[in-house]
């Protein structure tokens, strides 16, 4: 992990042999999750990619992502100093976990001088964490942040369930350009597609 002050965030998004373990270590078992995930039966509804163990995991939804941070010690980045970041006012840096560590203090678009990650400009698939000095982050060994895949953070407009929208930030390889401030708003909890992946950060 790494230190942005005042809390840690992953290095990379959390990939395909992390996510392996999580899946061997709960066997199959859901329970312990909170309330507006009692829907989330499986932690992974289609097969498993047997390779790429360096490519981010994706095809998760907002709930597999919280019980994989849970398990992992750590919590799906939300708001700084605890709890879900603010659904409305999520790019605010003096708030949100995520888009201060992409952006740093001044929420920045781009974290630095190169704008080209992993996204359609340049690029047509999913790539190994890090694989793009251009994507590192505003704080140094913060990598993948804008693009690769879009990150669900813990920020939801309603506490309901399956159908709350809650975001995924920093767009994706499908994007033609990725950006620190963009956030995906009309994607619900139970979604999952292959540009839905995450990292995690400190209690």
């Amino acid at each position: 992990m790494i230190d942005v002050g005042g809390y840690s965030v992953d290095s990379t998004e959390v990939t395909v042999a992390n996510y392996k373990a999580f899946l061997k270590a709960k066997a199959g078992d859901t329970s312990g999750q909170p309330a507006v995930c009692s829907w989330n039966k499986s932690y992974y509804d289609v097969a498993m990619p047997v390779e790429n163990d360096t490519w981010p995991i994706a095809k998760v939804d907002w709930c597999d992502a919280n019980a994989y941070c849970s398990w992992a010690g750590k919590r799906l980045c939300g708001a700084i100093g605890g709890g879900p970041a603010d659904f409305v006012d999520f790019l605010n840096a003096a708030k949100s976990q995520w888009f201060r560590a992409c952006g740093g203090s001044a929420g920045q678009s781009h974290p630095n001088t190169n704008a080209m990650c992993n996204n359609k400009g340049g690029f047509t698939d999913t790539a190994p964490v890090s694989s793009f000095p251009g994507c590192e982050g505003f704080f140094p060994g913060l990598f993948d942040l804008q693009g690769n895949v879009a990150e669900w953070v813990d920020a939801c407009d309603g506490t309901s369930g399956q159908g709350d929208h809650c975001i995924l930030a920093g767009g994706s390889e499908i994007d033609q350009l990725a950006y620190c401030t963009e956030s995906f708003k009309d994607v619900t909890r139970g979604e999952s597609a292959r540009t839905f992946g995450f990292r995690c950060c400190s209690k």
